[in-house]
């Protein structure tokens, strides 16, 4: 992916992410006005509970998902989005039923008095509306739909920011708890809404689909947690060793560091998905692999009446490696065309289909030395 590519998605997923900084920089610093960095250490442990929580039973269905949906035909693609919600939905109960099996002896192993067990409860059921979050943005990232995850982002943290302060000045260290718990049911809601809006028919998982997601998840979520209980297991010796206040001290460092490159890479990776899927489907159409794949564009072919994206992917590098394996009723016949000739004849030809002519002149546009 380039530089300037990176720059460009920054501009939308940047920029949602900035606004997210920003809400939580104000919300930690009232944390830590009204109740200190012993505040800011609970409010750690409590988040990172839910994100250990969310983590495992989530299974990595936020990656995995928009792999199984960004990498499918359209015709299948309803199928695919229905495994998504039926494995999302069993695992935001999982998160739910791990949140009140845990929250008791975990409390008691952090806190040697057990004093802040309810407060790990109510952060805990963050868990799953975290896992339900994940769930819906997979699919939206899945059509392409990066304006629409910046809403959820930006709705979030304004949402959070509105409804936790008053929470966290009202309640003091009590309200720290709720206020994360609100600041993950209000994406979660943004992106129910957002994902009921795409008007996505309605289809049966296939079971083929559903271990597909549960045996790629598996390798996700064990990257993913991993690195979570490290962090989480430094919170809980500084808590032994020292109190509450050096977690506080620790969290403060450690959201600052891992938060600032954090939309760089969020926008880095929002078009990812568009591209595998370029590459699956040239291989299995064509035969042609590997190489590099650059996004050339997203457009709207009928939005009057469709919510469907098109993305135009410019596959470069490659070489013939791969048997085809064309659907049932395709017939293809792959043809080695100069980008000036394709051009002449698709303006020609009336009957040329307008995305095909709008992709050669995106490719005329990003690459003119082809058509010089």
């Amino acid at each position: 992916m380039s530089f300037a590519r990176i720059l460009r998605s920054s501009a939308l997923m940047g920029g949602a992410s900035v606004a997210t900084l920003a809400a939580g920089f104000v919300r930690a610093k009232v944390i830590a006005w009204v109740a200190g960095p012993t505040g800011i250490g609970l409010m750690g442990i409590c988040g990172a509970f839910s994100g250990n929580l969310s983590t495992f039973a989530g299974w990595g269905l936020g990656t995995s998902g928009v792999r199984l949906i960004a990498g499918a035909a359209e015709p299948e693609r309803p199928a695919k989005v229905a495994a998504v919600q039926a494995l999302g939905r069993l695992l935001a109960w999982g998160a739910l039923a791990l949140t009140l099996a845990l929250f008791w002896p975990v409390a008691h192993a952090t806190f040697p008095s057990g004093d802040y067990a309810f407060d790990l409860l109510v952060g805990g059921l963050a868990a799953p509306l975290i896992v339900a979050t994940a769930m819906g943005t997979s699919i939206l990232q899945a059509h392409g739909r990066l304006r629409q995850l910046a809403f959820v982002q930006v709705a979030a943290a304004t949402g959070a920011l509105v409804g936790g302060l008053p929470l966290i000045l009202t309640f003091g260290l009590r309200g720290i708890a709720p206020s994360l718990l609100l600041a993950a049911a209000i994406p979660a809601l943004v992106t129910w809404r957002q994902v009921r809006a795409l008007g996505l028919p309605r289809a049966e998982p296939a079971g083929a689909d559903l271990a597909g997601l549960i045996r790629m998840g598996l390798a996700l979520m064990l990257v993913g947690l991993l690195s979570q209980l490290a962090a989480y297991a430094v919170r809980l010796l500084l808590g032994w060793k020292l109190d509450l206040a050096a977690v506080g001290n620790y969290q403060a460092a450690l959201s600052i560091a891992g938060s600032l490159p954090g939309f760089v890479y969020a926008a880095a990776a929002s078009d990812f998905f568009p591209r595998v899927a370029a590459a699956r489907e040239t291989a299995e159409e064509t035969g042609y692999v590997g190489g590099r794949a650059t996004l050339l564009g997203t457009v709207a072919p009928n939005p009057a009446i469709q919510s469907n994206h098109a993305h135009f992917v410019l596959l470069e590098g490659v070489h013939l490696g791969a048997p085809t394996a064309p659907d049932e009723h395709e017939e293809l016949e792959v043809l080695l065309v100069d980008p000036r000739d394709a051009l002449r004849a698709a303006a020609a030809e009336p009957s040329t289909h307008a995305l095909a002519f709008l992709a050669l002149h995106r490719l005329q546009a990003a690459r003119p030395e082809l058509f010089a």
